[in-house]
């Protein structure tokens, strides 16, 4: 396979946020992080002859990408990655493949149901995973916006800030994370597909409430 796969070039255009997940550590979502995604599918689907099924639990086949195809991925996490990340400063071992998830979870073993980490490859150094999700299909899931009118730790002032909203809007929600270990409470408002359309329903609620807001990145489940 040397020498095959177009050139993962980033997109100069690329959106990065940064969410908060449990423990004190942070998650990265980028959007529109390829430059031609299309082209990266396109061959993949060309090449499914040449994807193999893993020995160990991934529940599908890869295929490892050409390393001149992945250096401006590799390069991007060197460079543009370790400004969020400490850990990308040191020495790095980069490995990326394709994959296709092929099995479906009724027919898991009990070690692919299982919640896992991956071991250490030595004695103090740790395994970060970034997972790139090729499809277009919006059922499928993927990213969305929501637009966010505060934050709380105490439930009470969520809600006493939703009641006001809900005069207006009465589609206004709170939703609940786990950040640092402890939860939080945050009133929003809709799930968009792009940022333009988060901001401009924002931009629209935050004259006629006068309320300030930001645009959040979500997980947007499937048919959602």
């Amino acid at each position: 396979m040397n020498g095959q796969g177009p050139e993962l070039a980033i997109n100069p255009g690329l959106v990065i946020q940064r969410q908060p997940i449990a423990g004190g550590q942070d998650c990265l979502v980028i959007d529109d992080f390829l430059a031609d995604p299309d082209a990266a599918v396109a061959w993949a689907a060309q090449h499914t002859q040449d994807f193999v099924a893993p020995e160990r639990s991934y529940p599908g086949r890869l295929l490892p990408i050409d390393e001149a195809a992945a250096r401006p991925l590799h390069e991007f996490v060197r460079s543009r990655l370790s400004r969020e990340f400490g850990f990308l400063r040191g020495d790095l071992d980069l490995y990326t493949q394709y994959s296709i998830a092929t099995l479906q979870p009724a027919d898991f073993s009990w070690i692919q149901a299982l919640p896992h980490s991956d071991p250490q490859t030595a004695p103090g150094r740790a395994n970060y995973a970034a997972l790139l999700y090729l499809f277009h299909d919006p059922a499928l899931g993927g990213t969305g916006f929501t637009i966010q009118f505060g934050s709380f730790a105490d439930r009470a002032n969520a809600i006493k800030l939703a009641s006001e909203i809900k005069k207006t809007y009465p589609a206004v929600r709170i939703d609940s994370e786990l950040v640092n270990y402890r939860e939080v409470f945050r009133v929003r408002y809709g799930q968009y597909a792009t940022r333009e359309e988060a901001q401009s329903a924002g931009e629209t609620m935050a004259r006629e409430l006068d309320e300030r807001y930001t645009v959040m990145p979500v997980t947007r489940a499937a048919d959602e």
